[in-house]
């Protein structure tokens, strides 16, 4: 069983991450699928790069502006909050574009994405279709729960900071996301989002999702005969 890294939807095609290896399961326009391999650095990492830096900017001007100027003037506390309104927005801005980019098929995608990374996890095999289907299209896992985590923490660093006049350095605000974004309470609102960054899969797109990661499964064995008989 592979540590898949991480997946990504497209109104045609599927892919699945494994290290610096990828195979994406494409649907032709007969309805068959073919398969695309490609060694490359997993491109989500200049998303994740993208949101860190824009989040880390926030909090810096938070840190060093905000702070000292609702610590001077408490009535303007609602500056706090300004951070959180900016990862909402980003936020919205994801689900839109994943709303109108290619149309509602790959939200379906996107959902036999995370039903087939689910299953494929639990079973520690490629599952088969049935067994797919009964694997919820909500994953915890999701990168949509990084701008979650972050909001949580802002959220729970007002509550803290209004209750008790205790500011949590912004660097455990920018830390715990990273490593806890997974798990409630900070991944809750990224479920909620994925209501919206998903849609209902048919057994088409669950199928798609299965060829893409039987054929990353199929492309790593074919890697370590490789390295066995060298």
């Amino acid at each position: 069983m592979l540590e898949i890294s991480t997946g990504r939807s497209q109104k045609d095609r599927i892919t699945f991450y494994f290290e610096n290896s990828s195979a994406t399961a494409i649907r032709n326009e007969d309805g068959t699928i073919s398969i695309d391999y490609t060694e490359e650095k997993l491109p989500i990492r200049k998303a994740l790069i993208f949101m860190l830096s824009f989040f880390g900017i926030f909090l810096l001007l938070k840190a060093f502006i905000l702070m000292p100027v609702i610590e001077s003037s408490p009535d303007l506390i609602f500056l706090y909050f300004i951070p959180t309104i900016a990862f909402l927005i980003l936020l919205t801005y994801a689900i839109i574009l994943s709303w109108y980019k290619d149309g509602k098929e790959v939200l379906k995608n996107h959902a036999a994405e995370h039903m087939v990374f689910s299953a494929y996890n639990k079973l520690k095999r490629v599952p088969t279709l049935e067994e797919a289907k009964k694997f919820s299209r909500i994953n915890r896992a999701c990168g949509v729960t990084i701008y979650s985590g972050f909001i949580t923490c802002q959220l729970i660093g007002f509550i803290v900071y209004f209750l008790t006049d205790f500011v949590i350095p912004e660097i455990v605000l920018f830390i715990v996301p990273m490593l806890f974004s997974n798990y409630a309470p900070f991944n809750l609102l990224g479920k909620l989002a994925q209501f919206f960054t998903t849609s209902k899969a048919n057994d088409a797109n669950i199928e798609l999702a299965i060829a893409a990661i039987t054929a990353l499964e199929n492309l790593n064995n074919t890697s370590k005969e490789t390295a066995t008989n060298l």
